[in-house]
């Protein structure tokens, strides 16, 4: 490696975090939430509220699944649309939690369904994201949007390999769905990765169809989900479909290329052909594009995910990383990832 390490080295020890790596999804973008099961999970107090029957826009709690009662009041006025809602519905209950240090947060509209997950969350221990998938994958297809969400949201911080083995299988017309609307935008990848799940021929033709699509526009947006999801219908047809579309494409531009190493990043850790051919893919990505290899190492980095620390030792001592800026943050990548296996991290 050319450049220095000392100083590297000094700033990989001091970074090395104490909690436990999040290796989350590389094809799902950051969620703009926490998800209601982390909420959950890190209160102090749970609790399920209606409005008081003296003061229908002021709520009141009515049951507690952690913590409680001596809590204080909840400051916050119950909209009209929750007051219709909970009027329409009186087995329901809005979920609050509350912390010392942040006080009252108020969530999503719980039916009896909600509350027995809720209580579930409570209950289980889903420190390991073979449990969250366990847990959380069934949960995508249900028929009440703030489960579905939550799951979603807890899918997304899991890593490719272990999403792969969630066994739910998303109909056409749901992904369908979710890309025509707006409002479920930030949730799309997630569905895009279980639906690359399918072996269904008008499945796969509908992922090529959606890809071909992207390509032709030059479009970024959800293409490194696609791309993840075509590798796994396709396995080498598909890898070479993105070499001759993107790699071997001199007008791609550098963020279409980044979304395409996000998705061989996503396979990188197979240890079948597929994967051998994944990896070649990225190494021939990170000589041609070196800012590429320097973006993904930045979000691995960011998510203490060190599966890719031999690919790229090896791409810089064969001298494929030709900036200094992508060279400095590779070495340190590689240099944490070091520091992480020596504490006997994952």
């Amino acid at each position: 490696m050319r450049i220095k390490a000392a100083a590297i080295l000094m700033a990989a020890l001091l970074a090395v975090a104490a909690a436990p790596p999040v290796h989350a999804c590389l094809a799902c973008i950051a969620m703009p939430e926490d998800s209601l099961a982390d909420n959950v999970a890190q209160a102090e107090v749970v609790a399920l509220l209606r409005p008081q029957p003296d003061d229908p826009f002021r709520y009141a709690p009515v049951a507690f699944l952690r913590g409680g009662p001596d809590v204080p009041e909840v400051p916050f006025l119950v909209s009209r649309d929750r007051a219709a809602a909970l009027a329409a519905n009186q087995d329901g209950a809005v979920v609050a939690t509350w912390t010392a240090a942040g006080g009252w947060m108020i969530h999503d509209l719980a039916d009896t369904e909600m509350k027995s997950i809720l209580q579930d969350v409570l209950s289980r221990d889903l420190s390991s994201p073979q449990a969250r998938r366990e847990f959380f994958g069934p949960l995508v297809l249900s028929a009440d949007p703030a489960l579905s969400r939550m799951a979603m949201i807890e899918i997304s911080t899991l890593p490719y390999p272990v999403i792969r083995e969630i066994p739910v299988r998303v109909p056409r017309q749901d992904v369908a769905r979710l890309l025509s609307d707006p409002v479920w935008a930030d949730w799309a990848p997630v569905m895009i990765l279980l639906f690359g799940l399918s072996d269904g021929p008008a499945d796969k033709a509908f992922v090529r169809h959606a890809a071909d699509a992207i390509a032709e526009n030059g479009r970024t947006v959800h293409l490194a989900a696609w791309a993840t999801a075509l590798i796994e219908m396709d396995g080498d047809a598909g890898i070479a479909w993105l070499r001759e579309n993107y790699l071997e494409n001199p007008d791609r531009s550098v963020l279409e290329l980044r979304e395409i190493g996000f998705a061989l990043a996503s396979h990188a850790a197979r240890d079948d052909a597929e994967g051998a051919a994944v990896r070649d893919a990225l190494a021939e990505l990170a000589a041609a594009q070196p800012a590429v290899a320097g973006a993904l190492a930045k979000v691995l980095l960011d998510r203490e995910d060190w599966s890719l620390a031999p690919d790229f030792r090896r791409w810089l001592d064969d001298g494929l990383i030709a900036l200094p800026e992508d060279e400095f943050v590779i070495t340190h990548y590689v240099l944490l990832a070091a520091a992480s296996e020596s504490e006997g991290k994952p």
